[in-house]
């Protein structure tokens, strides 16, 4: 059996300790950037990791270990040239875009980009689920995966029946047809650690992705969401934004220009990534049947 990989804030306080020196509260805190809480947490969790306890900390040989697995585990086993190598060798029968759905493929380096992201932070290791894939973002993690020998699946829920095809072939990853108009099936709720989606660019559409995002999210998972403006309506930017902040999501980080389009000329063919952080107060609030998802017409 696998061994699950731990949190974000745990991992940082390891890798904070990782230097083997015995240090004091406070200086965990700031080499960690984690709260007192977290070590308070963590050293009662875990006391096996630790030979000093209370107002000191010190890596034992099992969080010593504990670390060297954790690090181990979010290195991806592939160099960016030979990922991009791989990706390449298997995008040749990828479906071609449709435009009613807003698709617009993301260039490759950019694909790339997003997937080592994913498997540095841990996230494809907890479980990612895909809400829409047409990038085949879900395909360079896989790959990842595989050269790392890991037993871990992905989930992807997609509308277009010929991306669920393509996907069907491939190692690592279950495609799912779905239109997420509908609700997902009740065994998906909250089984993922994160979800990754390039959704729709119409408010109503990003919005609708985001309350499923919700619904498929554990307690501390994260939603790795894309999105695009322009330079000169920037305050197109700003509305997705506040799609997320308005139905209780954190905006842990953005990443301007993250990824680089082969189309989207209307948005300077870039787009930015949110890292936001699920917390009690995430709430969906349903969209109108009647409301276009897309840009150009409804499915």
């Amino acid at each position: 059996m696998l061994k699950a990989l731990m949190n974000e804030g745990d991992y940082r306080v390891l890798h904070a300790l990782g230097h083997g020196q015995e240090v004091s509260r406070t200086e965990a805190v700031r080499a960690s950037g984690e709260a007192h809480s977290v070590l308070t947490d963590l050293a009662k969790r875990k006391a096996k990791w630790f030979d000093a306890a209370g107002k000191r900390f010190r890596l034992s040989e099992k969080g010593r270990a504990a670390l060297a697995y954790e690090t181990r585990e979010r290195t991806p086993k592939l160099g960016e040239a030979d990922h991009l190598d791989a990706l390449e060798g298997r995008v040749r029968l990828r479906p071609q875009v449709q435009r009613e759905l807003d698709q617009v493929h993301a260039a490759l380096p950019s694909v790339i980009r997003r997937a080592r992201l994913l498997f540095e932070r841990g996230e494809a290791q907890r479980g990612i689920a895909f809400l829409g894939d047409d990038d085949l973002t879900a395909l360079a993690v896989a790959i990842l995966l595989e050269a790392a020998e890991s037993e871990r699946r992905l989930r992807v829920f997609d509308v277009d029946r010929e991306i669920v095809h393509f996907y069907g072939e491939v190692a690592h990853v279950d495609a799912v047809h779905h239109d997420l108009r509908a609700p997902l099936e009740s065994r998906y709720w909250g089984a993922f650690g994160a979800v990754h989606s390039d959704p729709p660019y119409a408010s109503e559409g990003f919005a609708l992705f985001a309350n499923r995002a919700a619904e498929l999210l554990k307690p501390d998972g994260h939603y790795y969401v894309h999105y695009g403006y322009s330079r000169r309506s920037r305050e197109r930017g700003l509305a997705k934004q506040a799609i997320l902040v308005e139905r209780g999501w954190l905006l842990e980080a953005i990443h301007p220009d993250f990824s680089e389009y082969e189309g989207a000329e209307s948005i300077g063919s870039r787009s930015a990534l949110i890292v936001a952080a699920i917390t009690p107060r995430t709430r969906a609030i349903e969209i109108g049947e009647e409301d276009d998802l897309y840009t150009r017409r409804t499915p």
